[in-house]
């Protein structure tokens, strides 16, 4: 391996690292995917399974766009989330919105009241939700102490809240179908799982039947949590400044998880890419064929009706070459009776224009053309 080909696949890998942690965010069912097709494709260079090759190299923009199609809910997330700052720790910011949300979950907690509110950041949250009740009014204790009165009838349901306003109650939310931490955990732990899980937004429950206030996010869970910690959590901005390390603290902030495997796909493309590109020789020994030879003539080889054959090309080249190009055609037409010399070369041919002649014996074939004898 030469240095520049060391730089050339570090290069490689913090760009890929770099896509890695951008796309961290999306689902993990479109990163699987994006693998999956990145994986095939450097297996069928490397190992030369030419069919799938051709499908991947020859397909792929249908498949790219059949991927933006599919996915195109997690693209629109990613692109929103990259292009507009996160709104988390704001509900604090100038107002009591935090306290009043934490009082209220305090309240339900000692009335054994379940509750579900949902604290919108960037991602739109309507195809994620059914039914519910759209209001525009200041995050009140009150209100929301009514909405999850189990008497009311959206107590069942979600409380939306945009920064500062309540702007739906009632609402349902997606389940989380994955297995659950604790059997105590029931269908409002589904429901916050499920929407943290397919959107950036922050779900705090109140559980009716341990008491226990949790918040969700990113489709996990807190620890059970007080008031006072639920308060710090919703002040706490995304990116909190992180404590200094010195100078070496860049090593902390490294995900090696995403690292390891940004340097396994690099190295992987640089290997199968070296491989098809370097040049090589490979030598077949192929039939020679005379076409349009006069119907009265009877031809007689004099020579060999081989020539061995060394082509020079790379390993993918080669990869396309089909034994039907592997023949040697003489176009005969206008030979008369007699003995002839015929030189050959690449006219005589059908190669693939990324393989060329290196060598070739004999380069002149000989041939003697008699009249056929007449039948008795």
């Amino acid at each position: 391996m030469r240095p520049s080909d060391a730089v050339d696949i570090a290069l490689l890998a913090g760009l890929i690292y770099g896509l890695l942690i951008w796309l961290s965010q999306m689902q993990k069912r479109f990163l699987a995917v994006m693998l999956v097709v990145a994986v095939l494709y450097l297996s069928s260079r490397m190992f030369h399974m030419l069919m799938v090759a051709a499908l991947l190299e020859n397909g792929l923009p249908l498949i790219l766009v059949s991927i933006v199609i599919i996915f195109q809910e997690d693209l629109r997330r990613v692109v929103a989330r990259f292009i507009r700052s996160r709104r988390h720790g704001e509900f604090d910011r100038g107002s009591s919105a935090c306290d009043v949300i934490a009082d209220v979950c305090e309240s339900l907690t000692r009335a054994r009241q379940g509750a579900l509110m949902v604290l919108v950041r960037d991602d739109e949250l309507a195809p994620h939700l059914e039914g519910g009740t759209d209001i525009n009014a200041p995050v009140d204790a009150s209100l929301l102490l009514s909405i999850f009165d189990t008497h009311s009838p959206g107590h069942d349901g979600a409380a939306l809240i945009d920064r500062n306003k309540l702007i739906r109650f009632g609402a349902h939310l997606p389940l989380f179908s994955g297995p659950l931490e604790s059997g105590h955990w029931g269908t409002r732990h589904r429901a916050a799982l499920g929407l943290s899980a397919a959107t950036d937004a922050i779900v705090v429950l109140v559980s009716e039947e341990t008491g226990q206030i949790r918040v969700a996010e990113h489709g996990q869970f807190t620890k059970a949590l007080k008031k006072q910690e639920l308060i710090d959590f919703l002040e706490t901005p995304v990116a909190p400044q992180k404590e200094p390390r010195g100078p070496l603290q860049w090593i902390y902030e490294i995900r090696w998880g995403e690292l390891a495997l940004a340097c396994c796909i690099s190295l992987g493309a640089w290997h199968s890419l070296s491989s098809q590109l370097e040049t090589v020789q490979r030598s077949f020994v192929i039939p020679v064929e005379y076409r349009n030879v006069g119907k009265e003539l009877a031809l007689e080889p004099l020579t060999s009706n081989t020539v061995r054959l060394t082509l020079s090309g790379t390993e993918h080249a080669f990869g396309y070459l089909s034994s039907n190009q592997l023949n040697l055609s003489i176009d005969a037409t206008g030979l008369a009776t007699g003995t002839h010399i015929i030189p050959v070369g690449p006219q005589h041919l059908r190669l693939p224009t990324t393989l060329a002649i290196y060598r070739m014996e004999p380069r002149t074939l000989q041939i003697r053309l008699d009249k056929r004898k007449s039948a008795p």
